[in-house]
């Protein structure tokens, strides 16, 4: 992403009201305002069924599955971070680039659905629904 193709994104910042978390049986839970505790959408979803992922560490073994997993979980939070700074308009595409694989896909993703987004309201901010009974932090 050379200078002349960074977008500049419009940021219309909206008001709202931080959540507290609270940790019950290593599940994390949000208050909302008026004082409802609802599970985090990756609480629920971690309920899925993950038949797959264990036939998979059982066909390559511990090792092999826990560096496979270490090596994803933390190009995942550097494209996360990327494109949070992308975002925020503050990225510094010589400090990112140092993470090629991770850079990589940052661009196709910022090539094909973040350069799609503008008017910006909130990152990283908590959301819930009274009506669904879940909380979680909105990315954007």
């Amino acid at each position: 992403m050379d200078e002349q193709h960074m977008k500049t994104f419009c940021h219309v910042p909206i008001e709202l009201e931080d959540l507290k978390t609270q940790t019950i049986d290593k599940k994390r839970f949000y208050e909302t305002p008026d004082g409802n505790l609802y599970p985090s959408i990756t609480t629920v979803l971690s309920v899925r069924n993950k038949k797959g992922l264990f036939e998979w560490r059982k066909r390559v073994g511990d090792e092999v599955a826990n560096y496979v997993a270490v090596k994803a979980a933390n190009r995942g939070t550097a494209v996360h971070h990327m494109c949070e700074d992308y975002l925020n308009n503050d990225f510094d595409e010589e400090k990112h680039k140092k993470k090629f694989l991770a850079y990589c896909l940052f661009k196709q993703l910022a090539k094909e659905t973040l350069d799609n987004v503008d008017n910006i309201h909130a990152q990283e901010c908590g959301l819930y629904s009274d009506k669904y009974k879940v909380a979680g932090r909105v990315d954007c």
